[in-house]
């Protein structure tokens, strides 16, 4: 099979390379059914850096019915990839069929093909004087390289996954010091201390606590009554304290079931907003609000009350707002606060913040 093929080429400074061919036939030529013939090829040097373009179609196939046409598509190599791309008609009638394509890569082109196919079902006829005008233009302007840039910081992953943000108490379980309670609205979440995986929740606080009143939500919960030391030496302790938010003081034996110890009473110690205390123990902390100044104070060799967060001495990046729940860690020497959807790790000895982290969801 003999094509003649006229072709222009012309290439500029920018590195730009414009194709337009013309593909003609001087007697008739057939193509079998179902099969593809290659019938122009077009050579770019690499450096020609041709690495998007668009290319349009235009063919005359004289005593064609348009119930015969054939398809037509370009072959592309572009570095070690190569790929077929099928024109898209947007005409076609009897003897005449015009359309398109586009070629993007990320390697330049070196070489394009131009394919004709026949139909499955019967031989194509190129009769004579067949014409197949077909256009190259590359979309690259002069090509430049940038680095991309630093995208922001993604944020930090949340502790405790899937806890109550707003807590409105937290405490160490007496009897396991590797796992912790938190309590929001009637009910109470179970966490790993040392992996922050979920153990149990949401579950009804009266399922626990014999005592609790739903609705009347706890305030603060602190571990008492010093049992000595497990397996590994940590301590371990007897009971748990609850206060809630209309002044009840309620004490259980959680080494017994949580079963009620004493008769609940009321306490008062209204301007508390949480505490981590722990009985037995030569240290506690507890933070409150008063006269409008958010306060810290530490049983630590300490007997005032003194305000905490930025200018001042005591967790200097610590916010100066309500803090929900805390809760003192002995296995790792800190005290834990929350505040909204954030949890701090604080050194109560030199009264700084250790760390901070995005905290439940």
């Amino acid at each position: 099979m003999s094509f003649t093929i006229s072709r222009n080429k012309m290439t500029f400074a920018s590195t730009e390379a414009r194709s337009s061919l013309k593909i003609t036939t001087t007697d008739d030529k057939a193509i079998e059914k179902g099969t593809t013939h290659v019938i122009a090829t077009l050579s770019f040097n690499a450096n020609d850096a041709i690495h998007h373009g668009h290319a349009l179609i235009a063919c005359s196939f004289p005593s064609t019915p348009v119930a015969q046409l054939p398809s037509l598509s370009l072959t592309c190599t572009a570095g070690g990839y190569v790929e077929t791309i099928p024109f898209t008609v947007a005409t076609q009638s009897d003897n005449f069929m015009r359309g398109h394509c586009v070629l993007s890569q990320c390697s330049a082109y070196t070489e394009v093909k131009v394919n004709i196919t026949a139909q499955a079902g019967a031989h194509f006829i190129a009769k004579a004087n067949t014409a197949i005008h077909v256009s190259l233009e590359p979309n690259d302007a002069m090509l430049t390289e940038s680095i991309m840039p630093v995208p922001p910081a993604l944020p930090p992953p949340a502790s405790y996954a899937g806890a109550p943000q707003n807590l409105d108490a937290a405490n160490i379980d007496p009897l396991d010091p590797h796992r912790i309670y938190f309590y929001k609205g009637d009910n109470f979440w179970i966490f790993n201390i040392d992996t922050e995986a979920q153990v149990q929740g949401p579950t009804a606080i009266t399922t626990l606590l014999s005592n609790y009143t739903p609705g009347d939500h706890l305030k603060y919960v602190n571990r008492g009554s010093r049992i000595g030391a497990n397996a590994q030496g940590e301590d371990v302790f007897h009971q748990v304290n609850t206060y809630s938010q209309n002044q009840w003081s309620v004490r259980y034996q959680a080494s017994n079931s949580y079963q009620l110890v004493g008769s609940p009473g009321q306490y008062g110690h209204t301007d508390y907003l949480a505490q981590a205390q722990t009985a037995d123990r030569p240290w506690w902390v507890v933070f409150r609000l008063e006269n409008g100044v958010f306060q810290v104070h530490h049983a630590q060799g300490q007997s005032t009350w003194e305000p905490y967060g930025p200018g001042t001495a005591a967790y200097p990046t610590l916010p100066a707002v309500e803090v929900d729940a805390c809760v003192n860690d002995m296995v790792n020497g800190i005290v834990i606060v929350w505040q909204g959807a954030t949890m701090y790790k604080l050194n109560t000895t030199n009264k700084t913040v250790i760390s901070s982290h995005a905290f439940g969801s």
